[in-house]
Order: structure tokens, then sequence, then C-alpha cells
């Protein structure tokens, strides 16, 4: 499995994957991030229940169950959006917030290919992580490299 740090401007998975930042938020080493929903499916730990019908789904936490969601509609040939339920428990204890951890993949992108709103030409210049968050708040602070995850990452009731 490769790393899913970015080594350059960004931070690319930042603390929500083991592969990208094995200190974890509070950065002690002992809360170790959980492998995000695309480490997992790589290492063929699970194996992703492929949504195609609209509707209201029920995931449960990923760090008690093995429960990944993946959406290829609407997305290009080897692009698309992986879902987990990421929540403050076990090694996430040291999350900042709890919620709905959305991945947009894109199996032909180069890995540490940061993109971010401020580039020259930014989305048209086609850069973007291979394995990325999308945050919430829009932000992209683990694309610029502003932090390693926040409390406006997650999707969440009321966020």
């Amino acid at each position: 499995i490769t790393d899913l740090y970015d080594g350059t401007e960004g931070n690319g998975l930042g603390s929500y994957d083991l592969m990208a930042n094995s200190w974890g938020f509070d950065g002690s080493q002992y809360y170790p991030p959980h492998m995000s929903a695309w480490t997992k499916v790589e290492l063929g730990w699970i194996n992703p229940t492929v949504l195609i019908h609209p509707g209201t789904y029920t995931i449960r936490a990923s760090a008690r169950q093995p429960q990944v969601y993946k959406i290829m509609a609407g997305f290009p040939e080897d692009e698309y959006i992986l879902i987990e339920n990421r929540q403050k428990m076990d090694f996430d204890v040291a999350l900042p917030v709890g919620g709905l951890a959305i991945y947009h993949i894109d199996d032909k992108a180069p890995w540490n290919d940061e993109g971010h709103p401020g580039q020259v030409d930014f989305p048209r210049n086609k850069q973007h992580y291979r394995v990325a968050m999308i945050q919430a708040d829009g932000n992209f602070d683990l694309e610029k490299g502003t932090n390693r995850g926040d409390e406006g990452d997650f999707f969440f009731e009321g966020g």
C-alpha cells in the first residue's frame, strides 16, 4: 500500500489515515488513526457496497464495523466516491469530531498532486490527489497544508 502523505505543499489525507500520519491527531502515537476506507479496500479488508439508487442509507461507525459505500454514477471511469462513518471511539477517539468521511478517488491521478482554489486555473488544471478527502467546510486545508484535519472536514447532521 502506498503512503498517503503529500511531502510537498499539502498534507495528503492528514491524520485521517495511518498511511498519511501515524502520529494521530494528538501527536502522541497512542491513538494512531485508522486506515481510511480507500486503504482498507485496497488491502482487501472491505468490499464496498456500491450505491446505485438515490435514497436514505445507514452506515455504522468504521472503528467497529467494516462498512464502506461506493458511488460511481456520474464520474468518469476510474473515478468514484467512498464514504465511511468515522466516530470518536477506539483509535479514532482523538478525532476533532465524528461524521461521514467522504473521499474522492481518481485511480489515474498522480499521488501527490494537490489541487485547491488559489492555484492557477483550478479546477481546470486537473490537479488533485489520487485519494482526497472532500472537506465539508470547503477550505482545502489538507491540500494547502494548513493542518492535518479539523472539525470542518466531516459531514454530519447539523454541521
